[in-house]
Formats: structure tokens, sequence, C-alpha cells
């Protein structure tokens, strides 16, 4: 395998001392209004993308940092809701192709999310082959994202240990029209929904063969634990994909 350049900003950061990486992540995050087309491709490399906050990924209940680094980004337009992850990965393994099939047993990445006001939540899971888990109320037996766009990016070679991986990305389109709730119109400046963003990954060097990771401060080994999740506050001001960004 020769890998091609996976770029993590997280990787730049200097090792915190305990104290601090064990420190609680942030409760409420803010969604950006956004402008322009992102391409829904995998790679996460549209300005908006570089521009938008960065949500960083905790072990359950220590909200130690995750040992396999993870970006997270949310943002939004008249439309669409956009996320996308970047992930660190050394041995990328998926084998489920079956739609609404457990793909939480192969590297998967995930999003949950309930609308204010809602009694039902969603959540959209997906595994490094591309494969979809979708939810209304935890069962995908009722309801399927039937417009959603998504894609994945490998930066290395699936279910081949012989080798050592880079990492992958996924981005997500979720067309507000297929949100229940919503009953076609998007969010408002000022609502507030709940989510995270959260991850399972594989891999022999882990002790029980996996790692847990969520963006919220999981106060038990449950991603569906709905109390513990981040407040979603959608925010006007926008970030112009067609702005020159400075770096």
């Amino acid at each position: 395998m020769k890998p091609r350049q996976f770029v993590l900003s997280l990787f730049l950061l200097p090792a915190l001392p305990l104290a601090i990486q064990a420190s609680s992540p942030p409760t409420v995050w803010e969604c950006i209004k956004t402008t322009g087309t992102i391409v829904i491709d995998g790679r996460v490399d549209e300005k908006a993308w570089l521009a938008a906050p960065v949500l960083s990924f905790y072990q359950p209940i220590t909200h130690a940092p995750a040992t396999s680094k993870t970006e997270g980004r949310i943002l939004w337009d008249d439309t669409h809701l956009y996320v996308s992850f970047v992930a660190e990965d050394h041995d990328l393994r998926a084998t489920e192709s079956r739609r609404d099939h457990p793909v939480f047993y192969d590297d998967c990445l995930e999003f949950f999310f309930q609308v204010e006001g809602a009694n039902r939540y969603y959540n959209i899971e997906i595994n490094a082959k591309g494969t979809v888990f979708d939810a209304r109320g935890g069962s995908p037996r009722d309801f399927k994202f039937e417009n959603m766009r998504h894609a994945v990016h490998l930066d290395g070679t699936l279910n081949d240990s012989s080798d050592v991986d880079t990492g992958w990305s996924l981005e997500l389109a979720i067309p507000f029209s297929d949100i229940v709730e919503l009953n076609g119109q998007p969010p408002q400046p000022g609502d507030r929904w709940r989510f995270h963003l959260s991850r399972y990954d594989y891999d022999d060097r882990f002790e029980d063969g996996k790692e847990l990771t969520s963006t919220a401060a999981l106060s038990r080994v449950s991603f569906h634990y709905r109390a513990d999740w981040k407040e979603l506050v959608f925010k006007y001001e926008g970030l112009r994909m067609e702005d020159e960004l400075r770096f």
C-alpha cells in the first residue's frame, strides 16, 4: 500500500497534560449556516469544511481523548444538514454490505440527533464500505432517509491487516425534507436540537478489539442515551465557500 496524504489537524497538537485530557467536552455546539455547494465525495476538502469548527471525540465515562483521532464537522443551509468525519485508522475493516444491517460490527461512523420538541430520535450509521443503517426511534423498520447523499473515501486498503492504513473520511447531506418533524421546512436560527457523533474503531491494539468514542461527554457506554447528548444550536451567520481563507 502506498498511502496518499491524509491530514488531520488533531495530529499537529502537542500532547496535553493528563488533567486537561480528561476534561469533559463542551455540551453546546454551534451549527453554522453556509452558502454554496458542498460536493459529497467523501473527501472533506471544501473551503466551508476547512473553516468550520471541529468536534473532537472522547472515550465514554473517562472522557479521555480518543486513541484513534477523529474530527467531526456540521454545517447547514436552506435545504440540508451536512455532516463530515475525518478518522485516523491503522486497520480499515468492514464487510457488511446490506442496508439496515448491523454495520456497527465494522469500522463505523455515526450521527445521532433529535429535533427540538420531538419524542423520537434519528441515527445514521455508515461503515467503511459505505453501507448505511438509518433509523428513527432506534428502529430501521419503518423509516429511511430516502434522499440522503453520502460518500466514503478510504486512505488505505480495506480488510488487509498486512499493511498499515492511514484512515478514512465520510460526508453526509441530509435533506430537511426527509426529517418528519420539520414538515418540509428548514430549522430556524436559534433552534436547539440534541445530537452527537460517534465511532466504532476495530483494531487488535485495543484491549477488547475495539474503541468506542463520541463527541459527547457520555456517562455510560451507550450512544443511544440521550441525556448525555450535546445541544446543537443553529446559527445564521454564514461561512462563504467562495471566501479566500488564510492559514
